[in-house]
């Protein structure tokens, strides 16, 4: 099936991003997901049965955050906790240092892009 691409103009994020013939992809270096949905329910309301996004599902994308601990402030016990602050509690620190990710994660991108030091990538599971 040929993608147009709809759902990059309803993005209110701009997080969703189409490069010529290439199939959709999402960036989070300026936004992170809200789930508004807008993008499925073109999806769906466009290629029908075809639609590779499915608005019913839960608010997860099948991606996680994955921390570069080389990178990390808080694994060099500097204080840092932005991926945490922006987090919807999917990120806990052992004390003020060593973040995790938990399963809890909906792989949203917003910690990615507060990461002052890039160490933050969402990938896919």
């Amino acid at each position: 099936m040929q993608c147009l691409g709809e759902c990059v103009d309803v993005c209110a994020e701009g997080i969703i991003i189409k490069k010529d013939e290439a199939v959709p992809y999402l960036d989070f270096a300026t936004n992170g997901c809200v789930f508004c949905k807008k993008c499925a329910q073109i999806c769906e309301a466009t290629y029908g049965e075809n639609s590779v996004l499915d608005p019913s599902l839960e608010d997860k994308i099948n991606a996680r955050a994955k921390i570069d601990v080389i990178g990390c402030l808080a694994y060099h016990q500097v204080i840092c906790s932005a991926c945490k602050d922006i987090c919807d509690g999917a990120i806990r620190f052992s004390g003020m240092f060593y973040p995790e990710i938990l399963e809890s994660c909906t792989g949203c991108g917003k910690c990615e892009r507060v990461c002052p030091k890039d160490a933050i990538n969402i990938v896919a599971l």
